[in-house]
């Protein structure tokens, strides 16, 4: 039997259980009420708006436990218990951040907003009098605010409760849940913090009244509860977002178990949390890597817990899908549980011209392909792309027909011919789908795939698949290599469109497109194996495989091909293992996977990768990041004369090893270079005609225009209002580069990449900035002047206006734009806008009330010395410190390609109203750090006291960083405290906080830490200074006798010790210490 054979009869089995339990449970009571409750709870939060993006996004929060009834009659059972806080806390935080929630609980369990109170609130909240009864004073305020929140969230139609005591209470309200918000798609989340039953008693099987003592011991069979998660995931609500929960007391196996599920169930994410510590701290696992999130004090851990979370939810609504059903007004849904939308009802897709047809076929045996779209003349499938990419397209043939088995056409996208089938298309409709990979860069035109069939013939399409990866597919340099060897790297890639010819995976069964991220299938290699007899499969570990941020994910291959592998069958005398494919001229991209699966014992192990015999790669240890972590290499690679390509991997002498080698995976892909015209579509039958009329129509109604225009003009100059005050665009932001005759500058083409949704018209900046008055100015930098502005909207936010004498220009604010368009964090700033017009560059961000960390370092001596206002505590500098720190390990570990800011600074760094840091200014950011293996330091950007050493040479003038780091080397850290702060300031925390500064000014990158490391220490210096603060001894805290210096005695202005240093003083508003950060123009903070 087939492997595909196999599968069907497994989930066939499987779901036959599945239904048995549902067909055998008892009935949900009030089926009916609560099936009205949701219907009005759904209509009510999915039409919050007739704008589509601004639906209010769904979450169904499971929490509690079930029990296992052992009677039907009930009187004993076996309960899987949890207090349910975590649901209850989290239900809170996705209210506060804009969800509506169904709240599915056990009944008395945690209830949201009540965490605060006592356990029995009725009767611990209250007291009685000689006539009434009234709130206690200690709990009046907790009871006020949980009655308060709860009734407003109600009444705000944002929260359904809906209650569980059993396991087949709690499935088959799940089940109807899920029903409801099926067609919601991506906009809906599970969030699956409850803790269910693994085994059951079947109904029928339980005896009907309390089982008697009298009997003697009891002995009791379980069966096990099927595996729903998998069926909610796949077939109940395929589109949405899942996040589950793993729960451990073995912290040694917790994240191993969690990646296991991940892949398993297909979750987005999965929440790892062990017992004794799930308050604070957890792991979040995803197919991208693993995130630590810790409590913060004094506050819940759920909330950067849904912080991350809704941020992934809202990624994964942005990802463009189309998913059409050509030639049809039904949906149809595929094995793969994708769901095609009907071409003639879809409002996200246009059909350019005219003249097609729809043919349909009923005996086909998948939906899909029933119906096909037929074109007599050249048409188009208009899409409107969001986003620039990478991106499957996926066109559908099945010929179901003779004349469709005829068809001779061409297909096009993006002046690439794709597609040429001429008597190419499947006629069985068992494998029928031609896969395309390219990187869309222009979103502002909408993207067409034009059909364009040959004279007398006919064109036609079934379905049609657009989706964005975030996947680096089309890489954009690597190895060429031809039969002779290799050439130098190839560039230009990103350019091409690939076409997938192979997908295999090695030592593996066939992946089918369900148990894909992109829906992708995967062939087994013995077919194209030549020497079979020296290779054997590897045992399999998928659920072992441990994706690692910065390296291959889901979407470059599933854990189904990276935990099987081929390896040599004779470990004595190992044999190279080599695979022949068949292929056409031209050029093939080729990538190679592999995952260690095969060797767990220390030492050097490598071995060789060949393409034909003439290259050859080593595959070192050194590449394979750990045990079990998958990567891939990418070639550009030409075949030979006779129309093969070789892919093969043997020992390598020089391993500890000579039987380790093996291989995992492997994608050919053609890369597509014949360009063609785009054809013209015919808008009807009598174009011309109409176009004529258009003509004379448009020439009408614009010369009235013009008449209303010119008589508003001249009203106007008679009116005085702020539109006639003088103003001055910055044309001279553009003095460097080339202008056209018509006023657009000659870099309007680069900003075919920025995000258009972001984009403010310059007569609202002037606006909402009252004509860029000076009384609105809050700050000045290297771009230009800051205003503070608000919007209409009533948000107040900062107005950021380029300046050509202010040093950054075009560059800085294009890197701007693109890097902040893309992420969002806490701590990171955020772009709300810009303007590109009339030669002005202008970035809108949100306002930060508090200023830069400079102003409250510095400026903040202008208030009395002896006064504490306005002077930020150690405490509060730890905090900032802090979230600045979380701020660059985001950007650093948490994109797809990792920034790096190069001008982190006091000035760079801002206060919000509560004083929270937010790293900004990104004009010098370079994204693509994690995929170098080496950062260049020739194009040193930044601010003298806050470059990393090695990027500064010695002769220049000293900083803050290097007089700090010698104080601290000479041991007077006294010299550089703040006297203002000095009394307050634990000594273990000081030290620690040194310590960690010391490691980060190494010389050698190499020795100074990575910032997750840099987050935890800060981290712990503040829980240093808390614990002193509150009299607590931390297990580690000691106290160094050399840091207990008599702190009130610091002098403010230690300029006696200036000169051993040969420090030279460039802020002349004050003397201190504080102040010498310098760059080549003294300006630099």
């Amino acid at each position: 039997m087939s492997s595909n054979g196999r599968s069907n009869g497994l989930e066939e089995s499987f779901m036959a259980e599945v239904d048995k339990f549902f067909d055998t449970a008892p009935p949900l009571k009030d089926r009916l009420v609560i099936s009205q409750k949701l219907k009005e709870f759904i209509v009510h939060n999915s039409l919050a708006s007739g704008n589509e993006a601004s639906k209010r996004k769904i979450v169904c929060i499971t929490s509690g436990g079930t029990t296992v009834p052992l009677e039907q009659r009930c009187v004993r059972y076996i309960d899987n218990f949890s207090s349910g806080y975590r649901g209850a806390a989290s239900t809170e935080y996705f209210l506060k951040a804009g969800y509506a929630v169904i709240f599915l609980n056990r009944r008395g369990t945690c209830q949201p907003y009540c965490r605060s109170l006592p356990d029995d609130p009725l009767l611990e909240c209250f007291e009685s009098t000689n006539e009434s009864v009234q709130v206690q004073r200690s709990h009046a305020e907790a009871l006020r605010k949980a009655i308060s929140n709860h009734h407003a969230a109600v009444e705000a139609g944002v929260l359904l409760k809906l209650q569980f005591t059993t396991i087949f209470e709690y499935l088959q309200l799940l089940q109807m849940i899920a029903g409801a918000l099926r067609d919601l798609g991506p906009r809906v989340m599970f969030y699956l913090a409850a803790a269910v039953s693994d085994f059951y008693v079947p109904w029928e099987s339980m005896v009907e009244h309390k089982i008697q003592s009298a009997a003697g011991p009891l002995d009791l069979r379980l069966a096990q509860v099927p595996k729903m998660l998998s069926v909610l995931r796949k077939d109940w609500a395929p589109l949405a977002f899942f996040i589950s929960f793993k729960l451990e007391t073995d912290s040694l196996i917790l994240l191993d178990k969690a990646s296991s599920a991940l892949s398993k169930y297909k979750m987005h994410a999965v929440v790892a949390n062990e017992l004794a510590n799930r308050k604070e701290e957890v792991t979040v696992v995803t197919p991208h890597g693993k995130t630590c999130i810790r409590r913060e004090a004094w506050t819940d851990i759920e909330i950067p817990l849904i912080e991350l979370l809704a941020e992934m939810h809202s990624a994964h609504i942005e990802e463009p899908q189309f998913f059409i059903n050509c030639g049809s007004s039904n949906n149809a849904t595929t094995t793969a549980r994708q769901i095609f939308v009907g071409d003639e009802k879809t409002n996200t897709v246009h059909l350019s011209g005219h003249g097609s047809k729809t043919v349909t076929d009923s005996n086909q045996p998948e939906a899909l392909y029933q119906t096909a779209r037929v074109f007599k003349k050249p048409a188009s499938y208009d899409f409107d792309i969001p986003q620039i990419g990478t991106y499957f397209v996926r066109l559908h043939f099945c010929a179901f027909d003779s004349s469709l088995a005829a068809a001779k056409f061409n297909v096009s996208a993006s002046g690439h011919l794709l597609f040429s089938p001429a008597g190419k298309t499947a006629t069985n409709c068992s494998r029928n789908s031609t896969e395309f990979i390219l990187n869309i860069s222009d979103v502002k035109e909408k993207f067409r795939i034009y059909f364009v069939p040959s004279p007398s013939s006919i064109a036609f399409v079934n379905a049609i698949e657009i989706f964005f990866t975030s996947s680096n597919i089309t890489e954009d340099t690597g190895p060429h290599v031809t039969p002779a060897g290799s050439l130098r790297d190839y560039e230009g890639n990103k350019s091409k469109v690939l076409e997938t010819i192979y997908r295999i995976n090695v030592g593996g069964e066939e992946v089918e497109a369900s148990s894909s991220s992109l829906w992708r299938s995967w062939m087994p290699d013995d077919q194209y194996l030549i020497n079979k007899g020296e290779a054997q499969n590897a045992v399999p570990k998928t659920d072992s495989v441990g994706y690692v941020a910065g390296q291959a994910t889901h979407d470059d291959a599933p854990p189904e091909v990276y935990g099987t592998a081929k390896k040599p069958k004779n470990s004595l005398s190992p044999s190279n293992l080599t695979w022949r494919f068949s292929v056409n001229k031209g050029k093939y991209f080729v990538r190679v996977h592999f995952c260690d699966i095969i060797n767990s014992s220390p030492g050097s192990y490598k071995f060789s990768l060949y393409i034909y015999s003439n290259f050859n790669q080593v595959i070192d240890q050194t590449d394979i990041i750990g045990s079990v972590h998958p990567f891939y290499k990418d070639y550009l690679v030409e075949p030979d004369d006779l129309g093969y390509l070789n892919i093969s991997v043997g020992p390598n002498n020089a391993s500890a090893d000579r039987s380790y080698l093996f291989l995992n995976g492997l994608e050919i892909m053609q890369v597509k270079n014949e360009t063609v015209v785009e054809p013209r579509i015919d808008g009807s039958p009598s174009h011309l005609v109409l176009v004529a009329s258009l003509v004379a129509s448009a020439v009408a109604i614009l010369i009235v225009l013009a008449a209303i225009a010119f008589w508003l003009q001249q009203k106007k100059k008679r009116k005085k209002s702020i539109e006639a005050s003088e103003w001055v665009p910055m044309y001279g932001a553009f003095s460097s580069h080339n202008r056209n005759s018509d006023g657009t500058s000659s870099h309007a083409s680069t900003f075919q990449n920025l995000q258009l949704g972001l984009k403010i018209p310059f007569v609202e900046i002037r606006q909402i900035t009252n004509n860029f008055e000076e009384n609105l100015i809050i700050g000045e930098g290297g771009f230009g002047k800051v205003y503070k502005g608000t919007l209409r909207s009533g948000l107040k936010v900062a107005v950021k206006r380029g300046s050509p004498d202010h040093g950054q220009g075009m560059s800085e604010f294009q890197t701007e734009i693109m890097i902040l368009s893309t992420i969002r964090h806490r701590h990171l700033v955020s772009l709300i806008g810009y303007c590109y017009e009339n030669g002005e560059m202008i970035l809108v961000y949100e306002y930060m009330e508090k200023g830069t960390l400079r102003y409250h370092l510095y400026e903040s001596e202008n208030i009395s010395a002896s006064s504490a206002k306005g002077t930020l505590s150690w405490k509060q500098r730890l905090e900032i410190c802090i979230g600045a720190a979380k701020g660059l390990q985001y950007l650093h570990t948490g994109t797809n390609k990792g920034i790096i800011h190069r001008d982190v600074k006091s000035t760079n760094i801002l206060l919000d109203e509560n004083y929270v840091a937010k790293v900004a200014d990104f004009g010098l950011s370079r994204s693509g750090y994690l995929e170098q293996t080496h950062v260049s330091i020739s194009d040193v950007k930044g601010t003298l006291g806050y470059l990393d050493p090695e990027s500064v040479t010695s002769k220049r003038k000293i900083s803050l960083s290097d007089w700090a780091t010698a104080c601290f080397e000479e041991g007077h850290i006294e010299k550089i405290i703040d006297p203002l702060i000095a009394n307050e300031i634990e000594p273990n925390s000081l030290k620690q906080f040194c310590e960690t500064a010391e490691r980060c000014l190494k010389k050698d990158a190499s020795e100074r830490p990575p910032m997750s490391d840099v987050c935890w220490s800060l981290e712990y210096t503040l829980q240093l200074q808390k614990a002193a603060a509150e009299g607590v001894l931390l297990d580690d805290t000691t106290t160094d006798v050399s840091l207990n210096m008599p702190l009130p005695a610091v002098q403010r202005f230690p300029s006696q010790n200036i000169s051993d240093y040969d420090l030279e003083l460039s802020y002349t508003g004050t003397g201190e210490v504080f102040s010498q950060l310098t760059s080549d123009d003294g300006t630099g903070r």
